[in-house]
Protein backbone atom coordinates (compact mmCIF):
# COMPACT_ATOMS: atom_id res chain seq x y z
CA UNK A 1 0.00 0.00 0.00
CA UNK A 2 1.18 3.38 -0.80
CA UNK A 3 1.77 6.05 1.88
CA UNK A 4 -0.17 8.88 3.08
CA UNK A 5 1.16 10.97 0.12
CA UNK A 6 1.77 15.05 0.90
CA UNK A 7 -0.14 17.05 -1.50
CA UNK A 8 -2.00 19.69 -1.89
CA UNK A 9 -4.07 19.99 -4.99
CA UNK A 10 -4.64 17.03 -6.23
CA UNK A 11 -8.04 14.77 -6.45
CA UNK A 12 -8.09 12.64 -4.14
CA UNK A 13 -10.78 10.47 -5.68
CA UNK A 14 -8.85 9.90 -8.53
CA UNK A 15 -5.87 8.12 -5.58
CA UNK A 16 -5.23 4.91 -4.79
CA UNK A 17 -5.94 3.68 -1.52
CA UNK A 18 -4.30 0.49 -2.08
CA UNK A 19 -0.88 -0.77 -1.84
CA UNK A 20 0.63 -3.54 -3.22
CA UNK A 21 2.81 -6.20 -2.62
CA UNK A 22 4.80 -9.43 -4.00
CA UNK A 23 3.08 -12.61 -5.77
CA UNK A 24 4.48 -15.00 -3.44
CA UNK A 25 1.56 -17.97 -4.44
CA UNK A 26 0.23 -20.29 -2.12
CA UNK A 27 -2.13 -17.97 -0.84
CA UNK A 28 -2.86 -19.18 3.25
CA UNK A 29 0.50 -18.24 5.17
CA UNK A 30 -1.74 -17.34 7.51
CA UNK A 31 -5.35 -17.45 8.99
CA UNK A 32 -7.63 -16.05 12.05
CA UNK A 33 -10.84 -18.02 13.39
CA UNK A 34 -12.33 -14.89 14.85
CA UNK A 35 -14.59 -13.86 12.53
CA UNK A 36 -18.49 -14.23 12.91
CA UNK A 37 -20.01 -16.02 10.88
CA UNK A 38 -22.84 -16.56 9.19
CA UNK A 39 -23.37 -12.59 8.69
CA UNK A 40 -26.44 -11.19 7.94
CA UNK A 41 -28.88 -10.38 5.20
CA UNK A 42 -28.23 -6.74 4.74
CA UNK A 43 -25.09 -6.01 2.61
CA UNK A 44 -23.20 -2.65 1.75
CA UNK A 45 -21.32 -2.32 -1.60
CA UNK A 46 -17.34 -1.92 -0.14
CA UNK A 47 -14.13 -1.39 -1.45
CA UNK A 48 -11.43 -2.15 1.06
CA UNK A 49 -7.89 -1.54 1.16
CA UNK A 50 -5.47 -3.08 3.49
CA UNK A 51 -3.33 -6.08 4.59
CA UNK A 52 -4.29 -9.76 4.21
CA UNK A 53 -4.01 -10.92 7.72
CA UNK A 54 -5.24 -14.59 7.36
CA UNK A 55 -6.98 -16.84 4.60
CA UNK A 56 -9.75 -19.85 5.11
CA UNK A 57 -11.77 -16.98 2.94
CA UNK A 58 -9.41 -14.23 3.11
CA UNK A 59 -9.36 -11.32 5.58
CA UNK A 60 -8.88 -7.57 5.17
CA UNK A 61 -8.99 -4.89 7.51
CA UNK A 62 -11.37 -7.07 10.10
CA UNK A 63 -13.78 -8.84 7.63
CA UNK A 64 -13.40 -12.13 6.62
CA UNK A 65 -14.59 -12.05 2.52
CA UNK A 66 -16.07 -15.18 1.01
CA UNK A 67 -14.08 -15.66 -2.54
CA UNK A 68 -16.37 -18.27 -4.12
CA UNK A 69 -17.39 -16.23 -6.64
CA UNK A 70 -14.12 -13.54 -6.71
CA UNK A 71 -11.79 -12.71 -9.71
CA UNK A 72 -8.57 -12.04 -9.19
CA UNK A 73 -6.93 -9.57 -10.79
CA UNK A 74 -2.70 -10.22 -9.46
CA UNK A 75 0.32 -8.35 -11.20
CA UNK A 76 -2.24 -6.96 -13.88
CA UNK A 77 -3.13 -11.01 -14.61
CA UNK A 78 -7.28 -10.88 -14.50
CA UNK A 79 -6.93 -14.79 -14.44
CA UNK A 80 -4.96 -15.05 -11.12
CA UNK A 81 -6.43 -17.48 -8.79
CA UNK A 82 -6.71 -17.14 -4.57
CA UNK A 83 -3.50 -19.30 -4.27
CA UNK A 84 -1.24 -16.28 -6.16
CA UNK A 85 -2.51 -14.16 -3.05
CA UNK A 86 -0.38 -14.43 0.53
CA UNK A 87 0.07 -13.16 3.80
CA UNK A 88 0.83 -9.74 3.90
CA UNK A 89 0.35 -8.56 0.39
CA UNK A 90 -1.78 -5.17 0.79
CA UNK A 91 -4.83 -5.62 -1.92
CA UNK A 92 -7.67 -4.08 -2.80
CA UNK A 93 -11.10 -5.58 -2.29
CA UNK A 94 -14.58 -4.85 -4.04
CA UNK A 95 -17.21 -6.74 -2.82
CA UNK A 96 -20.28 -6.23 -0.10
CA UNK A 97 -19.94 -6.54 3.48
CA UNK A 98 -22.53 -8.05 5.48
CA UNK A 99 -24.41 -6.13 8.51
CA UNK A 100 -22.28 -7.92 10.65
CA UNK A 101 -19.13 -5.46 9.94
CA UNK A 102 -16.91 -8.83 9.99
CA UNK A 103 -18.05 -11.03 6.78
CA UNK A 104 -19.03 -10.43 3.48
CA UNK A 105 -18.36 -11.56 -0.02
CA UNK A 106 -15.52 -10.37 -2.23
CA UNK A 107 -16.45 -10.15 -6.44
CA UNK A 108 -12.52 -8.96 -6.90
CA UNK A 109 -9.19 -9.05 -5.10
CA UNK A 110 -6.61 -7.03 -6.87
CA UNK A 111 -3.25 -7.14 -6.20
CA UNK A 112 -0.02 -5.12 -7.50
CA UNK A 113 3.79 -4.50 -6.27
CA UNK A 114 4.85 -0.76 -4.35
CA UNK A 115 8.03 -1.31 -5.88
CA UNK A 116 9.51 -3.90 -8.26
CA UNK A 117 12.76 -3.15 -8.78
CA UNK A 118 17.13 -3.75 -7.32
CA UNK A 119 18.08 -2.92 -3.96
CA UNK A 120 20.75 0.03 -4.72
CA UNK A 121 23.19 0.10 -1.44
CA UNK A 122 23.72 -2.28 1.18
CA UNK A 123 21.06 -3.11 3.75
CA UNK A 124 22.16 -1.69 6.97
CA UNK A 125 21.00 -2.92 10.31
CA UNK A 126 19.70 -1.45 13.52
CA UNK A 127 21.13 -1.47 16.74
CA UNK A 128 18.57 -3.65 18.07
CA UNK A 129 19.17 -6.16 15.05
CA UNK A 130 15.24 -5.78 14.16
CA UNK A 131 15.22 -4.11 11.18
CA UNK A 132 17.06 -3.48 8.08
CA UNK A 133 16.92 -0.10 5.64
CA UNK A 134 17.82 -0.11 1.79
CA UNK A 135 16.86 1.87 -1.50
CA UNK A 136 14.62 0.51 -4.06
CA UNK A 137 14.16 2.56 -7.02
CA UNK A 138 14.77 5.92 -4.78
CA UNK A 139 12.66 5.01 -1.80
CA UNK A 140 13.57 3.93 1.34
CA UNK A 141 12.55 0.52 2.24
CA UNK A 142 12.26 -0.63 5.90
CA UNK A 143 12.10 -4.43 6.85
CA UNK A 144 10.98 -5.58 10.13
CA UNK A 145 11.59 -9.27 11.98
CA UNK A 146 8.42 -9.26 13.29
CA UNK A 147 6.05 -6.99 10.75
CA UNK A 148 7.36 -8.09 7.68
CA UNK A 149 6.73 -11.63 5.79
CA UNK A 150 9.53 -12.47 4.03
CA UNK A 151 8.65 -15.26 1.22
CA UNK A 152 9.24 -18.28 2.20
CA UNK A 153 9.02 -20.30 -0.89
CA UNK A 154 12.42 -19.40 -1.36
CA UNK A 155 14.60 -20.16 1.85
CA UNK A 156 17.33 -18.85 0.75
CA UNK A 157 16.01 -14.92 0.65
CA UNK A 158 15.71 -14.03 4.76
CA UNK A 159 16.29 -11.07 6.71
CA UNK A 160 19.54 -12.19 7.30
CA UNK A 161 20.50 -12.65 3.71
CA UNK A 162 18.88 -9.94 1.82
CA UNK A 163 21.43 -7.84 0.26
CA UNK A 164 22.49 -5.43 -2.20
CA UNK A 165 21.33 -6.03 -6.16
CA UNK A 166 18.59 -8.15 -4.74
CA UNK A 167 15.87 -7.51 -7.41
CA UNK A 168 13.22 -7.36 -4.83
CA UNK A 169 9.23 -7.38 -4.82
CA UNK A 170 7.75 -5.14 -2.21
CA UNK A 171 4.64 -4.36 -0.92
CA UNK A 172 3.56 -2.07 2.35
CA UNK A 173 2.83 1.48 3.88
CA UNK A 174 4.83 4.72 2.96
CA UNK A 175 4.74 7.10 6.40
CA UNK A 176 4.80 10.94 6.00
CA UNK A 177 8.81 10.92 5.42
CA UNK A 178 7.81 8.69 2.51
CA UNK A 179 9.82 5.64 3.41
CA UNK A 180 8.36 2.14 2.92
CA UNK A 181 7.08 -0.06 5.49
CA UNK A 182 7.38 -3.09 3.94
CA UNK A 183 4.51 -5.82 5.25
CA UNK A 184 5.71 -8.78 3.01
CA UNK A 185 8.85 -8.85 0.38
CA UNK A 186 10.41 -11.61 -1.95
CA UNK A 187 12.99 -11.53 -4.35
CA UNK A 188 12.22 -12.06 -7.43
CA UNK A 189 13.04 -15.32 -9.19
CA UNK A 190 16.02 -15.53 -7.27
CA UNK A 191 17.37 -12.43 -9.50
CA UNK A 192 20.39 -10.05 -8.89
CA UNK A 193 20.41 -6.87 -10.71
CA UNK A 194 23.50 -6.13 -13.47
CA UNK A 195 24.43 -2.73 -13.75
CA UNK A 196 25.82 -3.36 -16.55
CA UNK A 197 22.60 -4.36 -18.15
CA UNK A 198 19.17 -2.96 -18.51
CA UNK A 199 16.20 -4.41 -16.15
CA UNK A 200 12.55 -5.09 -17.35
CA UNK A 201 9.30 -5.58 -15.45
CA UNK A 202 10.73 -3.08 -12.76
CA UNK A 203 7.09 -1.26 -11.71
CA UNK A 204 6.70 1.47 -8.86
CA UNK A 205 3.81 3.30 -7.67
CA UNK A 206 3.42 7.33 -6.79
CA UNK A 207 2.48 10.90 -7.51
CA UNK A 208 3.69 12.34 -10.55
CA UNK A 209 5.67 15.04 -10.18
CA UNK A 210 7.96 17.63 -12.10
CA UNK A 211 6.09 16.56 -14.89
CA UNK A 212 8.16 18.01 -17.88
CA UNK A 213 5.45 18.51 -21.18
CA UNK A 214 8.31 18.70 -23.41
CA UNK A 215 10.64 16.56 -22.61
CA UNK A 216 8.11 14.03 -22.27
CA UNK A 217 9.50 13.11 -18.08
CA UNK A 218 8.38 13.29 -15.08
CA UNK A 219 9.25 11.61 -11.61
CA UNK A 220 7.97 9.09 -8.89
CA UNK A 221 9.68 10.22 -5.73
CA UNK A 222 13.26 10.22 -6.46
CA UNK A 223 13.20 8.04 -9.53
CA UNK A 224 12.54 9.96 -13.15
CA UNK A 225 10.51 8.18 -15.87
CA UNK A 226 10.77 8.64 -19.23
CA UNK A 227 7.28 8.50 -21.46
CA UNK A 228 8.22 7.38 -25.13
CA UNK A 229 6.05 7.55 -28.24
CA UNK A 230 5.42 3.55 -27.19
CA UNK A 231 4.46 3.60 -23.64
CA UNK A 232 0.97 2.62 -22.92
CA UNK A 233 -1.10 5.46 -21.64
CA UNK A 234 -4.64 4.04 -22.76
CA UNK A 235 -5.79 4.01 -18.84
CA UNK A 236 -5.15 7.59 -18.32
CA UNK A 237 -8.25 9.07 -19.85
CA UNK A 238 -7.38 12.80 -18.59
CA UNK A 239 -3.54 12.11 -19.66
CA UNK A 240 -0.56 12.69 -17.26
CA UNK A 241 -0.75 15.59 -15.06
CA UNK A 242 0.82 17.04 -12.19
CA UNK A 243 0.21 15.27 -8.97
CA UNK A 244 -2.00 12.44 -9.86
CA UNK A 245 -1.65 9.19 -8.65
CA UNK A 246 -0.16 6.27 -11.14
CA UNK A 247 1.33 2.54 -11.55
CA UNK A 248 4.18 2.80 -13.60
CA UNK A 249 5.62 0.06 -15.85
CA UNK A 250 8.91 -0.48 -17.54
CA UNK A 251 12.61 -0.91 -17.96
CA UNK A 252 15.33 0.60 -15.84
CA UNK A 253 18.25 2.22 -17.35
CA UNK A 254 21.82 -0.09 -16.32
CA UNK A 255 22.84 2.72 -14.02
CA UNK A 256 19.32 2.34 -12.07
CA UNK A 257 17.89 6.29 -12.09
CA UNK A 258 16.11 6.27 -15.05
CA UNK A 259 12.57 3.98 -15.72
CA UNK A 260 11.20 3.72 -19.60
CA UNK A 261 7.61 3.25 -19.04
CA UNK A 262 6.19 0.46 -21.29
CA UNK A 263 2.61 1.38 -19.21
CA UNK A 264 1.12 3.83 -17.41
CA UNK A 265 -2.27 3.26 -15.36
CA UNK A 266 -4.24 5.71 -12.91
CA UNK A 267 -4.72 4.32 -9.84
CA UNK A 268 -7.69 5.71 -7.16
CA UNK A 269 -11.13 5.40 -5.42
CA UNK A 270 -14.26 6.70 -7.12
CA UNK A 271 -16.91 8.61 -5.62
CA UNK A 272 -19.20 5.66 -6.11
CA UNK A 273 -17.05 3.46 -4.35
CA UNK A 274 -19.31 2.51 -1.32
CA UNK A 275 -18.44 2.16 1.35
CA UNK A 276 -14.41 2.75 1.75
CA UNK A 277 -12.21 0.93 4.04
CA UNK A 278 -8.39 1.68 3.94
CA UNK A 279 -5.45 0.89 6.12
CA UNK A 280 -2.31 3.86 6.12
CA UNK A 281 -0.10 6.21 7.78
CA UNK A 282 -1.57 9.77 8.60
CA UNK A 283 -0.11 12.83 6.58
CA UNK A 284 -0.76 16.08 6.11
CA UNK A 285 -2.50 16.49 9.69
CA UNK A 286 -3.63 19.99 10.11
CA UNK A 287 -6.94 18.47 12.48
CA UNK A 288 -9.59 15.65 12.58
CA UNK A 289 -11.40 17.25 10.17
CA UNK A 290 -8.11 17.70 7.24
CA UNK A 291 -5.42 14.82 6.87
CA UNK A 292 -4.47 12.48 4.69
CA UNK A 293 -4.10 8.38 4.43
CA UNK A 294 -2.75 7.42 1.22
CA UNK A 295 -3.21 10.17 -0.71
CA UNK A 296 -6.76 10.15 0.22
CA UNK A 297 -8.28 13.41 2.17
CA UNK A 298 -10.19 12.31 5.38
CA UNK A 299 -12.36 14.46 7.17
CA UNK A 300 -12.77 12.78 10.53
CA UNK A 301 -15.12 15.61 12.31
CA UNK A 302 -17.52 13.44 13.46
CA UNK A 303 -15.82 10.17 13.55
CA UNK A 304 -16.00 7.31 15.84
CA UNK A 305 -12.52 7.12 17.29
CA UNK A 306 -11.27 4.00 18.54
CA UNK A 307 -9.59 4.08 21.32
CA UNK A 308 -11.54 7.23 22.45
CA UNK A 309 -8.78 9.29 23.30
CA UNK A 310 -7.05 8.60 19.91
CA UNK A 311 -9.17 12.18 18.30
CA UNK A 312 -6.98 13.68 20.63
CA UNK A 313 -3.31 12.41 20.16
CA UNK A 314 -4.14 11.86 16.06
CA UNK A 315 -0.95 12.97 14.31
CA UNK A 316 1.16 12.82 11.19
CA UNK A 317 2.85 9.07 11.24
CA UNK A 318 0.56 7.06 12.81
CA UNK A 319 -0.88 4.19 11.71
CA UNK A 320 -4.56 3.87 11.40
CA UNK A 321 -7.61 2.32 9.52
CA UNK A 322 -10.53 4.70 8.31
CA UNK A 323 -13.94 3.41 7.31
CA UNK A 324 -16.44 5.91 5.51
CA UNK A 325 -17.54 7.16 1.89
CA UNK A 326 -16.05 9.35 -0.94
CA UNK A 327 -17.62 12.29 -1.33
CA UNK A 328 -16.58 14.73 -3.98
CA UNK A 329 -12.79 13.31 -3.60
CA UNK A 330 -12.92 13.60 0.11
CA UNK A 331 -13.48 10.10 2.49
CA UNK A 332 -16.01 11.54 4.75
CA UNK A 333 -15.24 9.04 7.76
CA UNK A 334 -17.43 7.36 10.10
CA UNK A 335 -14.51 5.56 12.04
CA UNK A 336 -10.85 5.73 12.56
CA UNK A 337 -9.12 2.74 14.33
CA UNK A 338 -5.32 3.28 15.74
CA UNK A 339 -3.25 0.68 14.33
CA UNK A 340 0.10 1.59 16.36
CA UNK A 341 1.48 -2.25 18.19
CA UNK A 342 3.12 -0.18 20.76
CA UNK A 343 3.31 -3.03 22.38
CA UNK A 344 5.46 -6.08 21.93
CA UNK A 345 5.88 -9.17 24.06
CA UNK A 346 7.62 -11.98 22.89
CA UNK A 347 7.01 -15.06 25.50
CA UNK A 348 6.16 -18.38 25.80
CA UNK A 349 2.46 -19.18 25.99
CA UNK A 350 0.65 -19.91 29.44
CA UNK A 351 -2.67 -20.99 28.31
CA UNK A 352 -5.15 -20.08 25.81
CA UNK A 353 -8.84 -19.37 26.34
CA UNK A 354 -10.94 -18.72 22.79
CA UNK A 355 -9.54 -16.21 21.40
CA UNK A 356 -7.76 -14.98 24.68
CA UNK A 357 -3.78 -16.09 24.49
CA UNK A 358 -2.29 -15.43 27.86
CA UNK A 359 1.84 -15.11 27.59
CA UNK A 360 3.38 -16.12 30.84
CA UNK A 361 6.86 -13.82 31.35
CA UNK A 362 8.20 -14.48 34.82
CA UNK A 363 7.36 -16.98 37.16
CA UNK A 364 4.99 -15.74 39.74
CA UNK A 365 3.56 -12.82 37.92
CA UNK A 366 0.49 -12.27 36.90
CA UNK A 367 0.16 -13.51 32.90
CA UNK A 368 -0.36 -10.68 30.22
CA UNK A 369 -4.08 -11.53 28.08
CA UNK A 370 -3.65 -10.85 24.67
CA UNK A 371 -6.97 -11.16 22.20
CA UNK A 372 -6.51 -12.07 18.61
CA UNK A 373 -8.92 -10.88 16.19
CA UNK A 374 -10.41 -10.73 12.59
CA UNK A 375 -7.16 -8.13 12.20
CA UNK A 376 -4.10 -10.01 13.62
CA UNK A 377 -1.80 -10.92 10.96
CA UNK A 378 -0.86 -14.69 12.29
CA UNK A 379 2.41 -16.31 10.88
CA UNK A 380 3.63 -19.26 11.99
CA UNK A 381 7.66 -19.37 11.28
CA UNK A 382 7.82 -22.76 13.13
CA UNK A 383 6.27 -25.81 11.00
CA UNK A 384 5.02 -23.19 8.32
CA UNK A 385 1.44 -24.54 8.94
CA UNK A 386 -1.04 -22.56 6.71
CA UNK A 387 -4.07 -21.51 7.84
CA UNK A 388 -2.36 -20.76 11.08
CA UNK A 389 -4.99 -20.09 13.48
CA UNK A 390 -5.76 -19.24 17.40
CA UNK A 391 -6.73 -23.12 17.78
CA UNK A 392 -3.20 -24.14 16.64
CA UNK A 393 -1.96 -22.11 19.49
CA UNK A 394 -0.64 -24.60 22.61
CA UNK A 395 0.62 -23.78 25.99
CA UNK A 396 4.47 -23.78 25.47
CA UNK A 397 4.38 -22.13 22.13
CA UNK A 398 7.00 -18.93 21.94
CA UNK A 399 5.22 -16.10 19.94
CA UNK A 400 6.63 -13.21 18.97
CA UNK A 401 3.47 -10.27 19.42
CA UNK A 402 2.84 -6.46 18.25
CA UNK A 403 -0.20 -5.43 19.89
CA UNK A 404 -1.85 -1.90 20.93
CA UNK A 405 -4.06 -1.65 24.23
CA UNK A 406 -7.28 -0.08 23.51
CA UNK A 407 -9.73 1.45 26.28
CA UNK A 408 -10.18 -0.68 29.08
CA UNK A 409 -6.87 -1.78 29.12
CA UNK A 410 -7.66 -4.49 26.74
CA UNK A 411 -4.76 -5.58 24.67
CA UNK A 412 -5.20 -6.66 21.07
CA UNK A 413 -2.65 -8.39 18.20
CA UNK A 414 -1.90 -6.38 15.55
CA UNK A 415 0.74 -9.42 14.20
CA UNK A 416 1.82 -12.68 15.92
CA UNK A 417 4.39 -14.78 14.88
CA UNK A 418 4.90 -18.60 16.12
CA UNK A 419 8.41 -19.30 16.06
CA UNK A 420 11.64 -20.64 17.29
CA UNK A 421 12.17 -19.66 21.48
CA UNK A 422 14.57 -16.66 21.44
CA UNK A 423 15.03 -13.75 24.58
CA UNK A 424 11.68 -12.89 26.53
CA UNK A 425 11.20 -9.56 25.16
CA UNK A 426 7.99 -6.96 26.82
CA UNK A 427 7.94 -3.14 25.48
CA UNK A 428 5.07 -1.39 26.79
CA UNK A 429 4.59 1.39 29.13
CA UNK A 430 6.22 1.94 32.39
CA UNK A 431 2.85 1.93 35.02
CA UNK A 432 4.98 2.20 38.08
CA UNK A 433 8.93 2.40 38.84
CA UNK A 434 10.77 1.97 42.48
CA UNK A 435 14.17 2.96 42.18
CA UNK A 436 15.03 2.06 45.53
CA UNK A 437 14.42 -1.15 44.64
CA UNK A 438 15.40 -0.39 40.88
CA UNK A 439 12.22 -2.40 39.81
CA UNK A 440 9.98 -1.58 36.68
CA UNK A 441 5.94 -2.64 36.48
CA UNK A 442 4.59 -2.96 32.87
CA UNK A 443 0.90 -4.51 31.92
CA UNK A 444 1.21 -6.44 35.45
CA UNK A 445 4.32 -7.48 35.32
CA UNK A 446 6.94 -6.42 37.83
CA UNK A 447 10.88 -6.57 36.05
CA UNK A 448 14.10 -6.30 38.57
CA UNK A 449 17.09 -5.35 37.99
CA UNK A 450 20.62 -5.46 39.50
CA UNK A 451 24.18 -4.69 38.41
CA UNK A 452 24.54 -6.92 35.44
CA UNK A 453 21.22 -4.72 34.05
CA UNK A 454 22.56 -2.54 30.68
CA UNK A 455 20.65 0.47 30.31
CA UNK A 456 20.16 2.38 27.32
CA UNK A 457 18.80 5.50 25.61
CA UNK A 458 16.70 5.57 23.29
CA UNK A 459 19.28 6.54 21.09
CA UNK A 460 20.44 3.03 21.85
CA UNK A 461 23.60 4.93 23.71
CA UNK A 462 24.15 3.30 27.23
CA UNK A 463 23.26 4.94 30.41
CA UNK A 464 26.17 5.49 32.88
CA UNK A 465 24.18 4.54 35.78
CA UNK A 466 20.88 2.43 36.93
CA UNK A 467 20.44 6.04 38.46
CA UNK A 468 20.48 7.50 35.67
CA UNK A 469 17.69 5.24 34.17
CA UNK A 470 15.00 5.16 37.39
CA UNK A 471 15.93 9.30 37.09
CA UNK A 472 14.05 9.57 33.71
CA UNK A 473 11.44 7.19 34.06
CA UNK A 474 7.98 8.75 34.40
CA UNK A 475 4.93 6.51 34.73
CA UNK A 476 3.60 6.03 30.84
CA UNK A 477 7.25 6.04 29.45
CA UNK A 478 7.52 3.25 26.85
CA UNK A 479 10.38 0.61 27.82
CA UNK A 480 11.57 -2.74 26.37
CA UNK A 481 13.15 -4.82 28.50
CA UNK A 482 14.79 -8.21 27.46
CA UNK A 483 15.86 -11.02 29.24
CA UNK A 484 16.62 -14.80 28.21
CA UNK A 485 14.58 -17.17 28.21
CA UNK A 486 15.64 -20.26 30.67
CA UNK A 487 13.11 -22.90 31.34
CA UNK A 488 10.40 -21.33 29.00
CA UNK A 489 10.52 -18.47 31.27
CA UNK A 490 11.92 -15.07 32.56
CA UNK A 491 14.01 -15.20 36.18
CA UNK A 492 12.31 -11.37 36.41
CA UNK A 493 15.67 -9.69 36.52
CA UNK A 494 16.24 -7.88 33.08
CA UNK A 495 19.19 -8.51 30.95
CA UNK A 496 18.74 -5.19 28.98
CA UNK A 497 16.34 -2.29 29.77
CA UNK A 498 16.27 0.79 27.15
CA UNK A 499 13.80 3.40 26.96
CA UNK A 500 12.03 3.73 23.15
CA UNK A 501 10.67 6.19 21.27
CA UNK A 502 7.04 7.48 21.71
CA UNK A 503 6.48 8.60 17.85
Amino acid sequence: MIRPFLFTSLSAAMLAAIGVAACGGGGGDGGNTNAVGGGGSATTTSSSSGTITGFGSVFVNGVEFETDEAVFNVDDNPDALESDLDLGMVVTVTGTVNDDGVTGAAEQIEFNHDLEGPISDVPQLDADGLTKTFTVLGTIVIVDTNGTVFDDSDPGFTFDTIAQLDVVEVSGYLDETEVLHATRIEQRENATFNPDRTLDGVEIKGLVSNLDATQNTFNVRELAVQVTGATDQSDLPGGLAEGIFVEVNGTLSADGTTLTAVKIEREGFDDDAGEVELEGFVTDFVDTSSFSVNGILINAANAEFEPATLDATLTDGMHVEVEGSIDGGILDAEKVKGREGKIKIDAVVASVSGNTINMGLVEGQPTIGVTVDTETRMEDKLTDLSPFTVADISAGDFLEIKALQAGGGNITATQLKRDDPDDVVLQAPVEASDSAAQTLTMLGVTIATDAATEFQSSDDDDLDSSAAFFNALTAGTLVKVKDELVDDISDGVADEVEFEEED
